[in-house]
């Protein structure tokens, strides 16, 4: 057992390392993100003690601080960082996560996925909630296939945590990106189908009543309705104007080219369009 004397930590105190520059990113480290995950792992595996956990966190602080700093001669804290490192990962492979430990991996996983989605290939994506929900439930899901002791075939090195994490986050956001895909793709076709459907009735119906009718009266011409601003919505236009209910009246209503339909407002607007009036985008 590799035991870290006190002696070891002199040079390496608060004081000693504060002033340091920080690194790259400051909100984990490799050796703080194995360990917290074979504390979870234990937790679900074993009936372990949680005893060592304000050890351990103490330990990788220690490790970080250490790293942190250059000195003329680097090799007594080669020496240290080592002895740390074995000794927090030791004590976590025989305990289970705390309260406190388990926050602070909550924590780490936000900021992973928050700089994650910071590339350049998954800007302008609006699903933020899909992406951080999925991912955190990958990541659970999946920390229990995380195996610190082996050896990554192409480092030959204890495969990286930090590595693992942020893969599975990666994936994560693919998915929900190739699954919001194709639920647009789905419901622009789903619209499409019932614009078709929706002319067609019209166009029945149309022919339906102008037959009823022509023996008693001749059809008028369809009455134009041009609405150069729409001040909340289309559908409320519709409901403040008044129609003639003889049922030989069309109207053709024109809205401004630049308005935009939502689906909901589709929805909406299908009740007032099933009789004599039709909405048309202008030219």
């Amino acid at each position: 057992m590799i035991k870290v004397e006190k002696a070891d930590l002199a040079e390496f105190s608060e004081e000693s390392v504060k002033k340091e520059p920080r690194q790259k990113h400051n909100y984990t480290s490799e050796l703080e993100l194995k360990s917290l995950l074979i504390r979870i792992k234990n937790s679900r595996e074993h009936d372990f003690s949680q005893k060592h956990n304000k050890r351990i966190n103490k330990y990788i602080l220690w490790h970080t601080r250490i790293n942190n700093k250059k000195y003329d001669n680097p090799t007594k804290r080669n020496i240290v960082k080592a002895k740390l490192k074995e000794k927090a990962v030791q004590l976590s492979t025989e305990c289970n996560v705390d309260k406190l430990s388990y926050e602070r991996f909550g924590e780490i996983l936000l900021l992973m996925v928050k700089n994650i989605l910071k590339k350049p290939q998954f800007s302008g994506y609006t699903y933020r909630d899909d992406f951080y929900s999925d991912a955190v439930y990958k990541i659970l899901k999946y920390l229990g296939n995380f195996n610190h002791e082996l050896i990554s075939v192409i480092t030959g090195q204890q495969v990286n945590s930090f590595a693992y994490i942020s893969q599975i986050i990666h994936n994560s956001i693919l998915f929900i990106i190739n699954i919001k895909k194709k639920e647009n793709e789905n419901l622009r076709k789903q619209v499409s189908m019932e614009m078709v459907n929706h002319n067609l009735t019209l166009k029945n119906t149309d022919e339906a009543t102008e037959s009823k009718y022509l023996t008693k009266f001749e059809i008028e011409e369809a009455e134009e309705i041009h609405l150069d601003e729409i001040k909340i919505s289309l559908l409320e236009e519709i409901k403040q104007m008044e129609f003639n209910e003889d049922g030989k009246h069309k109207y053709d209503i024109y809205y401004p080219r630049d308005y935009r339909i939502s689906f909901e407002e589709y929805n909406d607007l299908k009740p007032y369009l099933k009789g004599k009036i039709s909405i048309i985008r202008k030219k």
